[in-house]
Parts: C-alpha cells; sequence; structure tokens
C-alpha cells in the first residue's frame, strides 16, 4: 500500500473519531447549562494537559523501535510496552482522582471534583491501549487502526449523549466512556497480538534503557508540544468562570480536520524518514517534506478562509447562538493552521532530536502561559494571542535545526512557490463568497450557501490554474478504491 493511500485511510479514520468527539460537544452544549459544558470542557483540558507525560513516550517509541526490530523480538517488545504504559496509566488515573478536589478548588468550579472521579477508568484503559494502534500503523494494517478509531468515536457520542440526556450526570457520562474504552482495550490487544509474528526472545535489561533512551525525551517532547495547545485553555479556566471559560474553549480549539492530519502526518513520516535518514537520503526526505507541505496547504489553506469569513454563522450554528462569541478565539486559532501546514514535529522526532523537541517546545510553552497570564485581560481573546504568538516561534525554532542537521536551504523547507498558487486560490474563493453573508438570511442558510460557494470556486480556480495535479487525483482515488471491500473473496491486500 502506497505511502500516501496509507496516510489516507489513518486521516480517514482520525477524521471520523474527531468528529465524533466535535458532535458529541455539540450535543452537550444542547441538553446541559453552559455552566455544565465548562466542567466538561474543564475535563478534556485537565486530561489533553497530563496524559502525554503518562504515555511515557512509548507509543513513539513503537514507531522507531517496531519497524528496525526483527521479527523474533516483537512479542517481547508490545508485551513490556504494555505493561509499562499500564503501570503508567494507573499512576495517572488514581493521581487525577486523589487531586479531583484540589483542581476543583483551583479552577473555581465545585462539580469539576465528581466528574473527574467518574472520568478515571477512562483515563486508565485509554493510556494502556496506546501501544496498540502505533503496532497497528507499524504493520501496516492501517485499516483496522482508522476502524477501531471510528468505532471509539461513535461509542463515545453515543454513550455521552444517551447518559446526559436521561441522567443529566457528567461524573456518570465519563464512567459510561470509561467502560467503553476497557472494551476497546480488549479487542485492540487481541488483534494486535493475533497479528505480531511469533517469536520467544526476551526482553532484556539493555534493550529497556535503550527504549527508554528514546521515549523518555519524546515523552518530555510531546507533553511539552500538548500543554502548548492546552496552555491557554488553563489560563482561561482559572481566570475565567465556567461559564464564561466554556465559550473561550468551543472557540479556541483547532479544526478536527487539522489534528486529523496532524496525527496521519506524524505516523506515517515517523515510520519512514528514520530509515531514509539512516541511508543518507536527504534529498528524498526534501521531497517528502515539499510534498507534505503542497499536500496539507491544499487542505488548510481553503479551511482557514471559509472560517474566517464564516466564523460567527458556524459558531451559531454548531453551539447555538448562547456561544456565538465563541468567533472571537475562534478567528485567532484559525491562524495556526498556516503554522501546522509545516511537519516540523514529526521530522524533528523522526530524526532522533527529542531532547531538542522537548527544549524547543518548552522554550514555547513559557512563552505561552507568561503572555497567557498577562494577556488574559483582554478576556475571550488574550490567551488565544498568547498561543499563536508562542507557537509561531516554535516553529521558527525547528525549521532552523532542520535546515542545519540536513543540509536543506531554508527556502525549500518554506515551500513558497507550492503554497502561493493554493493561498491565491483560497482567497479569491473567499472574496467571492464572503459577500453572500450581506444578503441577510438566516445562520444556517448563509453558512450552507458561503460553504458550497467557497468550494465550488475554490475547486474551480484550483483546477484552472493547475493547482491540483493528475498526481492529487490518482492519490485521492487510491484512497478510496483501498477501502473498497475486495470484489474477489480470494484477493488479497498490498503488503
Amino acid at each position: 500500500m502506497k505511502l500516501t493511500t496509507r496516510t489516507g485511510i489513518l486521516a480517514l479514520g482520525n477524521l471520523a473519531f474527531r468528529l465524533g468527539q466535535t458532535l458529541a460537544l455539540i450535543a452537550v452544549v444542547r441538553i446541559v447549562s453552559p455552566d455544565a459544558v465548562g466542567t466538561y470542557r474543564q475535563i478534556w483540558v485537565i486530561y489533553n494537559s497530563v496524559y502525554v507525560f503518562f504515555l511515557l513516550g512509548l507509543p513513539g517509541s513503537t514507531y522507531y523501535h517496531l519497524a528496525a526490530m526483527d521479527p523474533p523480538r516483537h512479542r517481547s517488545f508490545l508485551r513490556q510496552t504494555a505493561w509499562l504504559m499500564a503501570a503508567a496509566g494507573a499512576v495517572c488515573a488514581v493521581g487525577l482522582g486523589l487531586l479531583s478536589p484540589a483542581l476543583a478548588r483551583w479552577m473555581n468550579n465545585p462539580e469539576l471534583a465528581p466528574a473527574l472521579i467518574g472520568f478515571v477508568p477512562y483515563v486508565f484503559f485509554s493510556n494502556a491501549q496506546a501501544y496498540a494502534y502505533a503496532a497497528l500503523v507499524v504493520y501496516k494494517r492501517v485499516k483496522l487502526a482508522a476502524g477501531l478509531n471510528v468505532v471509539n468515536s461513535l461509542g463515545q457520542l453515543v454513550l455521552t449523549v444517551l447518559v446526559l440526556w436521561y441522567r443529566h450526570s457528567m461524573p456518570e457520562a465519563f464512567l459510561a466512556i470509561g467502560v467503553l474504552a476497557g472494551a476497546s482495550f480488549i479487542v485492540s490487544t487481541l488483534i494486535v497480538w493475533r497479528i505480531a509474528p511469533p517469536g520467544a526472545a526476551r526482553w532484556s535489561e539493555r534493550r529497556l534503557r535503550e527504549q527508554f533512551g528514546y521515549s523518555v525525551p519524546l515523552s518530555l517532547a510531546d507533553a511539552t508540544t500538548s500543554l502548548q495547545v492546552q496552555i491557554d485553555k488553563l489560563v482561561a479556566s482559572i481566570k475565567y468562570l465556567p461559564a464564561q471559560f466554556s465559550t473561550y474553549s468551543l472557540g479556541a480549539v483547532p479544526l478536527p480536520f487539522i489534528t486529523v492530519v496532524r496525527s496521519s502526518i506524524f505516523s506515517v513520516l515517523l515510520s519512514e524518514i528514520p530509515a531514509l535518514h539512516k541511508s543518507g537520503d536527504v534529498d528524498r526526505i526534501a521531497r517528502i517534506w515539499q510534498e507534505t507541505v503542497r499536500k496539507t496547504a491544499l487542505l488548510f489553506y481553503p479551511l482557514l478562509a471559509i472560517c474566517l469569513i464564516s466564523a460567527g454563522p458556524l459558531m451559531s450554528v454548531l453551539y447555538t447562538s448562547a456561544f456565538q462569541e465563541a468567533a472571537i478565539p475562534f478567528r485567532v486559532y484559525l491562524l495556526t493552521l498556516v503554522l501546522m501546514i509545516f511537519p516540523s514535529s514529526s521530522v524533528v522526532l523522526a530524526l532522533g532530536l527529542s531532547w531538542f523537541q522537548f527544549w524547543s517546545n518548552l522554550l514555547g510553552l513559557i512563552a505561552n502561559a507568561t503572555m497567557g497570564v498577562f494577556l488574559a485581560r483582554l478576556e475571550l481573546v488574550g490567551p488565544a494571542i498568547a498561543a499563536v504568538v508562542a507557537q509561531t516561534g516554535v516553529l521558527a525554532i525547528q525549521l532552523g535545526r532542520i535546515s542545519r542537521e540536513l543540509g536543506i536551504p531554508l527556502p525549500r523547507l518554506l515551500a513558497l512557490r507550492p503554497q502561493l498558487p493554493i493561498m491565491a486560490s483560497a482567497a479569491l474563493a473567499a472574496l467571492a463568497s464572503a459577500p453572500l453573508a450581506l444578503l441577510g438570511w438566516g445562520r444556517a442558510l448563509t453558512l450552507c450557501v458561503q460553504v458550497v460557494t467557497f468550494g465550488a470556486c475554490y475547486l474551480l480556480i484550483a483546477w484552472r490554474g493547475r493547482v491540483l495535479t493528475a498526481t492529487d487525483y490518482e492519490q485521492i482515488r487510491d484512497i478510496l478504491r483501498s477501502l473498497k471491500p475486495r470484489a474477489a473473496a480470494g484477493e488479497q491486500t498490498t503488503p
């Protein structure tokens, strides 16, 4: 299966997962009060801020080590990794449970403590099974990896909505998704052990040190990366009351498409670039980089343009008119789309520079937190501005290091030539669809008409301007064909 096809399948699976989370959030704001929405968002902000520390970098080390390891050692590696992650997940879960009263006081929300207690099982099981996704990607079983994401997302959506609708209990809703996470842990573990090649090799202490030598700095790098995204929300959750924080947090989030594409690119690049770097094929790495930037830009620039001009109607349609002000931080956060076009973090980690990733992220985190506290007086927009400025600085530092490490000129990494036609196409499509907001139609109708008009204009301009190539169309067809069931029962998948 081609690299682009594998990336596309993982992206679709992650997209379904993120869309499920978004739909759950859309449902929650319609079922419970703004204060309860604030509690719901605070739970996820806390979790997303701390859980990466307790992954210990082991999922990333699974990509790195499993791909280069002799097959007889795979099972011992996976067994060791699974036990380590389960132990770390238990520490994280128990720690959050014990700290729940203090966190509730810190965030001025007494309802937070019981919700965190109900969340404990989810924390444990989600951490314990995190290695399975990486293993499936390395074994090129991307359909299984994507399928598990889809099932988990749909299950979380259904359980959250049902429990809140009938019981109106946030702790019970989180407990229900914890039970689902436990079932997912059992299923994913059985699948991985069925696929893993047989072997009886023992995992030596030396190899354990090698794994931690890679995974610990990777864990710190991942944790600081995650905190960069969450720190503005942590600041806002402390400075604002739950209802106001709910408005900020609904807007100050990346679109589902962003994290989908980013996580899929990370998974594939981390499994491909180490071997190319080891063989000295820098030109191939540069070509992969530029093509990744171009393909990401094809999606991110039009998303940036259409969301900027329709942020108000979008927030109202998604979260009701009560949260229309979420468009204020949302527009600021959209600027991170330009930064996320570059897969700098993925390449830095693929080059084995996990300590550098940690230190650069730590600098960005300190800048983000400092500016966020100072700018919080600007209310809904201040912490978001701090996040954008800090992430821009981190990207600049990472691009400079990649350029020096690989000997690739910085202009080639910036890849402005392939990006400019895409930016122009998105801007022209936005100019054509923006005046539709003046017609005075309802929010939902305005949003639909603007999106359809923008999409048609963008595709037409991109096609006429040859921004989309024949290769792009062929790769899209490859992804769609790979998702279809095989016509013949005896037909085998491409290795």
